[in-house]
């Protein structure tokens, strides 16, 4: 089955369970900007050449690795704990021995925490310290970051992964998607796409079902899944 994500305008059915949380929602939707779908509008401005190209919902976000990000003028996520994000991104290379960021939020030294991408597996940073998972290069993934009461955990295709990283202690600097925001900057190869973040620790089931029905927080109430009622 073909899944098609909603158009731009279709609104958020602020009544769905996964729905609750969230910061920040956003989507290729084939214009020059990352428009904020959650309400909240916290948009996003393309930087470099990201630019829209056809991918597994749609549109997608094509980034070079060599300048392209999308930017924004404040830091989204504030909580220090209890947080998701979730995710899609298809890495163009495995990154052999040079780190590539696909989300970063008030990321600088030890401060925030990241998504990195590098020698084909996925991390969780805080620090100086992560855990790899493996990932496959050339195929789209279902990545999602939780913290959860200051255990944080990565998931790959709904599979959990404990990360035993440092806490966080302050964010620094704005969210980026597609790099890091400092001098290294540390730019993303590949497509992203549905990127949300919510104030709100997803449980292990919420995960699977975000993975299985990415867009079902825009849909009515009459097709929410019972189970999560």
């Amino acid at each position: 089955m073909t899944i098609l994500k909603p158009i731009r305008g279709t609104q958020l059915n602020l009544t769905h369970p996964l729905s609750r949380g969230l910061v920040g929602c956003w989507m290729a939707d084939g214009s020059n900007a990352a428009f904020d779908y959650s309400r909240n509008g916290n948009n996003g401005t393309f930087q470099g050449g990201t630019h829209c190209v056809p991918g597994k919902f749609g549109y997608v976000w094509s980034f070079d690795g060599t300048g392209d990000y999308v930017g924004f003028d404040k830091i989204i996520l504030t909580q220090l704990e209890d947080f998701t994000v979730s995710l899609w991104a298809k890495p163009a290379n495995s990154a052999s021995g040079a780190t590539q960021v696909v989300i970063s939020n008030g990321r600088v030294i030890d401060d925030g925490f990241y998504l990195r991408w590098r020698d084909g597996q996925w991390f969780f940073g805080t620090g100086d310290i992560d855990v790899g998972v493996n990932g496959t290069v050339g195929q789209w993934q279902h990545i999602v970051l939780v913290d959860r009461a200051g255990s944080k955990f990565i998931y790959v295709e709904s599979e959990e992964t404990a990360q035993d990283v440092p806490s966080i202690t302050k964010y620094t600097v704005n969210t980026v998607i597609g790099r890091r925001d400092k001098d290294d900057e540390l730019y993303f190869a590949g497509q992203i796409d549905h990127v949300m973040m919510f104030n709100k620790a997803f449980s292990a089931s919420e995960v699977a079902h975000l993975s299985r029905e990415p867009f079902c927080m825009f849909e009515d109430d009459s097709k929410i899944s019972k189970k999560f009622l």
